[in-house]
């Protein structure tokens, strides 16, 4: 399975970007250089250059040290071989040797047995007193047979001394050979280990090589694939969910949207557009605090809003949120006169986009998806879908298929033009609920820490565990194994009730 995984510079590749756009004083060019995903191309084909060139040179390694030992064990086998032929040798020596005394007897027992002539006259020499026992035993009996055997016996004397000498010698270079071929098995060993993590380096270069490249062709916050991934900041609109607000426009066109509690437990959208405009959108509400740490992992995004409290407006001003309201965007909102106020205030992702500060950022991916031909996660079980209680509001969320088709209040959820909204992909985050430092009527959601979360995806849900440190990181959803649950490509809905305020269906 293919993982398109966040990639921790695309807040600065951003940043660079846009700033270039719109004429702002951009990032130094070094921060750009090491930024800049061609570089990192560069620098990963560089990486895969060097590891196949090591591999190369490992396997010519591998292949000397392989024909090191082979060669050792053709010389072992030889000196084997010559060993049992000097044994053969040694053998025949020693039998050799034996010969003369044989011989000697042979010629004792055959004179004396014979009666020979020969053997009468030497005894009656030894009678007389003439010779000695010995000398007449030389001279009669073993005379010529011992000095042959003698000289027989020298002979092989030496022999069995330079079978010895052929011995020790084959024993020593027996030693040798098999140290150099104990050492060429080791270097083997060593050069088919390293070659191993080699070609795994080269392959998780050549996997970063390959993500890199669909990445730059994935939109940042769908993870769907497009030729021209669009270059712009996110656009963040609040809008209305009051039940005089619906239907709302421009919804399907998010890309996320956060579902946040507001005043007497009614909620209100965080509607976030990137890859797709919406020539409508709204109604369009104040901001509140909550929307701050929301959105701040977005890298200054764009947030339209109504306006807010003075408190509300400092924290946003203080904020990395980059302010296009009605306020200071005015000729981008219009009113609606076939509704009452204050649900009737409308603006377009167009206007809002074309009025873009300089500081404003390109997004990073900051939720997981998968690739769009891979199957569900493992770890999922199949769920109908999820019922939410907000309080005031009571929303749900029913699989069809593909997507969880999203109801309020017991009626069909539709965009201004009939379509029922049906993301991809649900989370239900649930938070705690403080007291806004801004207004003490107002309740924020706490979205920095962690806590239970469930995603849903591919009909299946998942229980996690959500993470994130500070609010300019990501939130991440882990399984209890700890791998972050990837989601389908395309929308996300992201609930944000109390805990103990949802159950799945």
């Amino acid at each position: 399975m293919t993982r398109w995984r966040r990639v921790s510079v695309t807040a600065a590749i951003a940043m660079a970007l846009v700033c270039g756009a719109l004429g702002a004083s951009a990032p130094s060019a070094a921060a750009q250089d090491d930024n800049d995903p061609e570089s990192q191309r560069a620098r990963l084909e560089e990486s895969i250059g060097s590891l196949e060139a090591r591999i190369g040179e490992l396997s010519a390694q591998i292949d000397a040290a392989a024909e090191a030992v082979s060669v050792a064990d053709v010389g072992l086998d030889k000196i084997t071989l010559a060993a049992a032929e000097n044994e053969d040798d040694r053998a025949a020596v020693t039998e050799a040797r034996e010969t003369p005394a044989e011989l000697r007897r042979a010629l004792a027992v055959m004179i004396y047995v014979g009666g020979d002539p020969v053997f009468d006259s030497v005894i009656d020499e030894l009678a007389s007193g003439e010779v000695s026992m010995d000398q007449l035993t030389d001279r009669v009996l073993f005379g010529a047979a011992r000095d042959e055997a003698d000289r027989q016996l020298e002979d092989l004397t030496d022999q069995a001394e330079a079978l010895d000498e052929t011995e020790a010698e084959l024993a020593e270079r027996r030693t040798a050979l098999t140290e150099e071929r104990t050492a060429a098995e080791a270097e083997l060993e060593a050069a088919s280990t390293e070659r191993t993590q080699l070609e795994a380096e080269l392959e998780e270069a050549t996997a970063q090589l390959e993500r890199l490249e669909r990445q730059t062709s994935l939109q940042a916050l769908t993870g769907e694939f497009a030729e021209n991934p669009v270059q712009r900041p996110a656009l963040a609109v609040k809008i209305d969910n009051h039940r005089r607000a619906r239907p709302q426009a421009g919804l399907n066109a998010a890309d996320i949207v956060w579902e946040e509690i507001v005043e007497g437990d009614l909620t209100r959208l965080v509607a976030v557009f990137h890859s797709e405009g919406a020539p409508r959108v709204g109604p369009v509400r104040s901001a509140r605090t909550s929307d701050i740490d929301i959105l701040s992992s977005l890298n200054h995004p764009l947030f339209g809003n109504s306006g807010s409290n003075v408190n509300v407006r400092r924290q946003v001003e203080a904020s990395t949120l980059q302010i296009v309201n009605a306020d200071t965007r005015s000729n981008a909102y219009r009113r609606d006169g076939s509704r009452r106020a204050p649900h009737n205030l409308y603006t377009s992702t167009d206007a809002l986009w074309g009025s873009a500060p300089a500081t404003a950022g390109l997004p990073p991916a900051i939720l997981l998806h998968r690739d769009v031909a891979d199957p569900a996660p493992a770890g999922g079980r199949p769920v109908n879908g999820v019922a939410i209680a907000y309080g005031a509001a009571n929303v749900s969320y029913t699989w069809n298929g593909s997507g969880w088709e999203r109801s309020i209040d017991g009626a069909a959820s539709t965009d201004d033009a009939g379509v029922r909204v049906a993301p991809p992909n649900v989370i239900v985050q649930f938070v705690d609920y403080g007291r806004s430092a801004a207004d003490a009527r107002s309740p924020e959601a706490i979205t920095v820490g962690s806590g239970t979360a469930w995603v849903l995806t591919m009909g299946q849900v998942y229980e996690t565990t959500w993470s994130r440190p500070d609010a300019a990181s990501p939130t991440t959803y882990t399984d209890a194994s700890g791998n972050e649950v990837t989601l389908t490509p395309g929308a996300t809905w992201i609930a944000l009730p109390r805990a103990g305020g949802a159950s799945l269906r």
